[in-house]
């Protein structure tokens, strides 16, 4: 399974889940910021639909909401 986790610099939200997986070092998922990468800020909206982070691609589907992420992520 790839899990892709879109990120902004500056997002509370993100910093949470991000903290999560420190926790998880079991869990792979790649951390990608929209900041710096201008083709994810596109992956984003084509795929997820909006402009909103965090937002977990977990094979191509779109989950966002921290607490949702996170929920998720307890189950793997």
């Amino acid at each position: 399974m790839k899990m892709e986790l879109m990120v902004s610099t500056f997002c509370p939200y993100c910093v949470y889940v991000k903290s999560y997986l420190k926790t998880r070092p079991d869990l792979k998922v790649e951390i990608v910021n929209i900041d710096k990468d201008k083709n994810a800020r596109e992956k984003l909206i084509e795929k997820g639909g909006m402009l909103q982070v965090p937002c977990l691609f977990s094979d191509d589907k779109a989950l966002y909401e921290s607490k949702d992420i996170v929920a998720y992520l307890k189950t793997l």
